[in-house]
């Protein structure tokens, strides 16, 4: 049965009350909805409980049955990222977190098949599988290590939610409460270079054997999800690149960078959420910035590779990723095609955090909203202008994706929706979120107005 806390009716209430269950027993803040998803202060109210875990050494939560405070000590991975806490009183029941902030979405009984779910546009999918993981309590009882869980395969949720958390612990030296780190992606870089004074902590593992390895060792695991970037951990990154970037592409672009004034950085994206006029769009405004500026440089970038840990990883990758790649050259080379004369280098082949080194040198960039931003402004302070669709421009701006989320990027200029027109073509992009739109517009600008007005806000920092 399925039930709606934040809209629970007197027949549910009085349902639960005979299975046991008093709904006044679930501590649960209003704040957990997710009608403001992204919201720094939502955020950071609903993970609060991590930080409290790895102060106290101990998931204390007060039992459905009785609301006497109990000690949590299993927890299983589900193949979706989640992660399931196991409470045991006068029926097993069970904590589901989500799987990139970790914010407890739901609760469910095992024995009456009921799931308490705490905001009604997310709905637990219970994988029963992983409830039947778990092992009797009755066989448990020493009390758990803390393990930490590194799991993000997208950078940007890596570097914003996973990378802030353990630097954030770090600094606090709350990772001493930390047993083990469990990894099991490393988008940008090794976490042992980043972190070197957690090399003996570090455990590699993959999605299949988390599970058999934290029940045989005895370890709670902890989902992160924090949602600030610090200064700190901005600094670590940019060092660890620089000594880690190829010495081909080091010498390739610090010649480029040495040759040439001021450096603005453009991003091409193929596919959906992009512009459809991209390649004429991208070509007039290079050609009118050359125009303005004197001794002027282009990057133009598109997809780069995570982190490239072996050459059967980088086969894997270039299959994976061969049509954004494929279309991704295409139009660089079309846009390199209208702009011969004008001197620009791409990051075709980099991985991402030689991306992320590289745009330090970066005076101005021009980016799609999203990831193609992310990866340069979130760890740089460079001013720049970002292009969207209508929809997106109509969201307020503290809810659009790059606004706060790091403490060293400064705030990006919009291109202004008079200048935009919706495509379309849709684009179907992925969502947990019930009922929500899935899809996004593909866009027009219109290259005249538009440059032009681009042009203006760069003469205010080159």
């Amino acid at each position: 049965m399925l039930i709606n806390y934040n809209l629970i009716s007197i027949q549910e209430r009085d349902y639960l009350y005979s299975n046991g269950i008093s709904i006044d027993y679930i501590n649960i803040s209003d704040k957990i909805k997710l009608k403001r998803r992204r919201a720094k202060n939502r955020i950071s109210h609903t993970t609060s409980y991590l930080n409290n875990i790895l102060e106290s050494k101990a998931f204390i939560f007060d039992s459905i049955f009785t609301g006497n405070p109990i000690n949590c000590l299993q927890s299983r991975l589900s193949n979706e990222g989640a992660v399931y806490y196991k409470f045991q009183c006068k029926s097993d029941f069970f904590l589901i977190c989500g799987d990139i902030w970790h914010e407890m979405l739901g609760i469910y009984v095992e024995e009456s098949d009921i799931l308490i779910y705490f905001n009604e546009k997310i709905i637990p999918a219970v994988n029963i599988n992983v409830i039947k993981s778990f092992q009797s309590n009755t066989c448990l009882q020493i009390k758990p290590e803390l393990g930490i869980l590194i799991q993000q395969v997208q950078f940007a949720h890596h570097l914003w939610n996973e990378l802030s958390f353990v630097e954030n612990i770090v600094r606090t030296n709350l990772i001493n409460n930390v047993g083990k780190i469990l990894i099991l992606s490393e988008p940008i870089l090794p976490i042992g270079e980043l972190f070197p004074e957690l090399a003996e902590k570090l455990i590699y593992l993959n999605r299949e054997s988390v599970n058999s390895f934290i029940s045989k060792k005895n370890i709670l695991l902890i989902g992160i999800g924090d949602c600030y970037i610090p200064t700190h951990l901005s600094d670590r990154i940019l060092l660890c690149g620089e000594q880690k970037i190829t010495f081909e592409i080091s010498e390739k672009f610090k010649q480029f960078f040495e040759k040439y004034n001021k450096i603005i950085w453009v991003s091409v994206k193929s596919g959906g959420k992009t512009i459809e006029n991209q390649i004429d769009f991208l070509s007039h405004f290079i050609r009118s910035a050359h125009n303005n500026f004197d001794n002027i440089g282009f990057i133009l970038d598109g997809f780069n590779y995570p982190l490239i840990s072996s050459q059967d990883v980088k086969h894997w990758l270039d299959l994976r990723y061969s049509e954004i790649i494929e279309n991704d050259i295409a139009v660089i080379n079309l846009i390199k095609e209208k702009c011969k004369d004008i001197p620009i280098l791409d990051t075709l082949g980099c991985q991402v955090f030689e991306s992320i080194y590289l745009s330090k040198f970066v005076d101005f960039y021009v980016t799609h909203q999203g990831t193609l931003h992310h990866k340069i402004a979130w760890l740089n302070p460079i001013n720049g202008v970002i292009h969207t669709n209508r929809d997106n421009m109509n969201m307020e701006r503290r809810m659009r994706p790059g606004e706060w989320e790091s403490e060293v990027s400064l705030k990006a200029h919009y291109i202004p929706k008079q200048f935009l027109g919706n495509s379309s073509r849709k684009h179907k992009i992925k969502s947990n979120i019930k009922n929500e739109r899935a899809i996004a517009y593909n866009y027009s600008i219109m290259k005249i107005e538009a440059v032009e007005w681009i042009v203006s806000i760069m003469k205010s920092y080159i």
